[in-house]
């Protein structure tokens, strides 16, 4: 049975790992021009290490699986460990499955409240769109001794829920590997360590399985 509520502000930093760059210079890129080498041109496997610290835990939690992400804007998650869970965006809906209890949950955008906004601003940072993330961020960027990083400000954190903070960084000489840095408006921090694998066709089949198990199809 599915049911609509409000996801968790962890399914936004899984989302906001996609779309990074796998391009660059040695010189200075500005936030537009590493906006525009967020685009895809085909679906991307990503393997991720993940790192969240609560406030009411003695010990980050960690964990770990794949994400992937196609041009036209789907995104999964598929957390192996410490348990397997399904996260995908698709459409207008989000997406839950829980293989161990065997519980689904979705959920329409357009009734997600913050969290749609915030996927809308995603979306925008996938695509590219940097005349829709002006209103929203303020954008900055640098590279020193070969590394790059674009940081993402909330103009108004009170306003839709959105994170304080967004970090992506990484290196030119090992342009498969991202950091992703997010900090929420409550302190809750997430950092994810990510890997660039396969690419093409057969993660376009990947993503549409996983889908399907996580609607139940």
């Amino acid at each position: 049975m599915k049911t609509t509520q409000r996801l968790k502000p962890a399914l936004l930093a899984l989302l906001l790992s996609f779309g990074l760059p796998g391009t660059g210079s040695c010189e200075a890129p500005s936030a537009e021009d590493l906006l525009a080498r967020f685009a895809q041109s085909a679906p991307l496997e990503f393997r991720y290490r993940e790192t969240r610290k609560l406030e009411l835990m003695d010990r980050p939690w960690k964990g770990s699986g794949y994400l992937y992400s196609t041009p036209e804007g789907t995104l999964v998650k598929l957390q192996i460990e410490p348990e397997r869970l399904i996260m995908a965006i698709a459409g207008d809906s989000l997406y839950y499955y829980d293989s161990a209890s065997l519980r689904r949950q979705s959920a329409a955008l357009s009734q997600a409240g913050p969290m749609g906004e915030q996927i809308k601003a995603f979306r925008a940072i996938v695509q590219g769109r940097s005349q829709e993330l002006a209103p929203l961020y303020s954008l900055r960027s640098d590279n020193q001794a070969g590394r790059w990083r674009l940081a993402l400000a909330t103009k108004a954190p009170a306003q839709g829920g959105a994170p304080a903070r967004i970090e992506i960084s990484g290196d030119e000489k090992r342009k498969s590997r991202r950091q992703v840095h997010i900090v929420q408006a409550d302190g809750e921090e997430t950092d994810y360590a990510m890997e660039q694998g396969r690419a093409g066709p057969e993660i376009e089949l990947a993503i549409r399985r996983l889908l399907s198990e996580a609607k139940g199809n």
